[in-house]
Formats: structure tokens, C-alpha cells, sequence
């Protein structure tokens, strides 16, 4: 985990999650990529005919507040530059992830609001479908606690030992305690379910160099109201989750999730990629 990129809009959401990179990456001890992405305004001139493209954002002031945000990343003693790209955000993001070699993108939003709870609005749900990496999203009023424990959802897909070998390597540097968990919604299938949670963990114990890690299948009658109440149970300080086909994202914090998505405005989210 050497390289994090964190795209900045100067809100008080994207404030926040600078906030908590910035504890994050002091325990980690990675270098981080402060990335604005200035919008695009086209101009017709009539009279010659021509379109211009410039900039709607006043360069001098964005480069003077990433600046500013810079500094207070060097003075907690982590390594920070700045990127500032013209162009179409997901396109500008993806570039920046293969130019900086970023091992994680952090993002902050507004909580569980519909696709308006994302900083960037809309076109950031476009981030998530064109990057690889791991993508960590900071709620808005989520203050940072170091990680103790991570609440993986598990709904046993054939990556899963991939996904938990990365998040072992987080659990590692917090010495945190990794919790496995699915949410079974259909009583007749908790037997065969619970079987297979056992065949994980035991695939798990021969081939992960990491031993604090538990396994649990329980069930509610939602996915999302069984994990909001193992969140609380367990004092879980992350949640993470794999995404296989495309448009999960936007399908996690679209409006009909609103209700069982709540646990988003409370703790951060690691979204994660299966089958790489």
C-alpha cells in the first residue's frame, strides 16, 4: 500500500476524508496524490467561428489551497503531491491511478443520499467502474478511529480469498481483527451456508499468514439489516465489500438502498474488486 490517491474538490465532504487520510496514511506510511479535477467551460466566438475550451476553476486559487493541503500532510510527516488534470473526471482519475501507480483511491461523501451523496455527484459513480484498485469512501461525519476491527460481507464469490489476502495486509499494519460475515435471508438455505462458511474459513486458515480473523453466518431478513446490526455488535471501525459486475456501485448507493445503506453515513466503506 505505498501509493494513495485522494480526489479533492475543497467541500467540507472532501475536507473530512483529508481529515481522515491523514491519520490513515501516518499508519500506513504511504505517499499521497492530492488530485483536482477542473472543469471544462467552452466558449463560441461568432465572430470567428471558433469554439475555446479553458478552465471554469481559477487555477492560481486551486493550486494555492492544494498547496496549503500539501503542507499539512508534511507536517504529520507523510509524503504529498499535488495533480491537477482538465478534462472528464473518471477518464482524468483512471490516467492518474496508472501514471501514479495508486495502490488505493480515497473519496469522501455526503452519506446515504442517493447518487447526489457522492462528492463529485454522478460522474464519480463512473470512477468505480473504470479503476481497479481498492476504493475507500469517508462519510461526511465520520471522525477517524484507528481500525481495530473490519467487518468483511462475504456472499461467497470465487475471489473471496484474494479479497481477504488485501485485507489482511490493512488488518496487519492496525493489528485489527478481521470478522467474516455473511447474511443468510432464506432459513431453508442456513445449513448449506453455514457449510460453506466453513469451507472458507478453512481455505482461509491453510492459505492466509494471518490468524485474528472469525467467521459468522446470521440471519435477518435483509442483507444490509443483518450487517448494519453485525456493525454495531462488533464495533466494527471498517466495512468491506467486493463488487464482481459492473454498475454494483451505483447500485449500492442508489435512492431504493437509502434505508438499508444507513451504516454508510456512520463508518468508512472499502469497496473492493473480485476475480483480479
Amino acid at each position: 500500500m505505498k501509493n494513495i490517491l485522494i480526489p479533492v474538490d475543497f467541500s467540507e465532504v472532501s475536507a473530512n476524508a483529508v481529515e481522515y487520510l491523514k491519520h490513515f496514511a501516518r499508519t500506513i506510511k504511504c505517499h499521497v496524490v492530492l488530485f483536482h479535477s477542473s472543469k471544462l467551460v467552452v466558449v463560441a466566438n461568432e465572430m470567428l467561428d471558433t469554439i475555446y475550451t479553458g478552465m471554469f476553476d481559477n487555477a492560481t486559487e486551486v493550486d494555492q489551497k492544494l498547496d496549503e493541503i500539501m503542507k499539512s500532510f508534511k507536517a504529520h510527516g507523510i509524503s504529498c503531491e499535488k495533480q491537477v488534470a482538465v478534462g472528464l473526471l473518471a477518464d482524468d482519475i483512471k490516467q492518474a491511478v496508472e501514471d501514479y501507480k495508486i495502490d488505493m483511491i480515497v473519496t469522501g461523501t455526503s452519506g446515504a443520499n442517493g447518487l447526489d451523496g457522492l462528492f463529485f455527484g454522478t460522474t464519480s459513480v463512473t470512477i468505480f467502474e473504470h479503476v481497479s484498485c481498492p476504493v475507500l469512501v469517508i462519510p461526511a461525519k465520520c471522525s477517524y478511529r484507528s481500525i481495530k476491527k473490519i467487518l468483511y460481507a462475504t456472499d461467497f464469490k470465487k475471489g473471496d480469498k484474494k479479497v481477504l489476502e488485501k485485507i489482511c495486509v490493512i488488518a496487519r499494519m492496525f493489528e485489527a481483527e478481521i470478522i467474516v460475515s455473511h447474511i443468510n435471508t432464506n432459513p431453508e438455505k442456513f445449513a448449506e451456508e453455514d457449510e460453506r462458511m466453513d469451507q472458507l474459513a478453512d481455505l482461509t486458515a491453510a492459505e492466509l499468514s494471518y490468524n485474528n480473523i472469525s467467521y459468522n453466518v446470521t440471519h435477518d431478513e435483509s442483507v444490509f439489516d443483518g450487517l448494519e446490526k453485525n456493525i454495531t455488535s462488533f464495533y466494527i471501525d471498517l466495512i468491506c465489500m467486493a463488487k464482481a459486475e459492473k454498475g454494483f456501485f451505483k447500485k449500492l448507493i442508489s435512492k431504493s438502498n437509502t434505508r438499508e445503506m444507513a451504516f454508510h453515513s456512520r463508518i468508512p466503506l472499502l469497496v473492493m474488486h473480485l476475480n483480479e
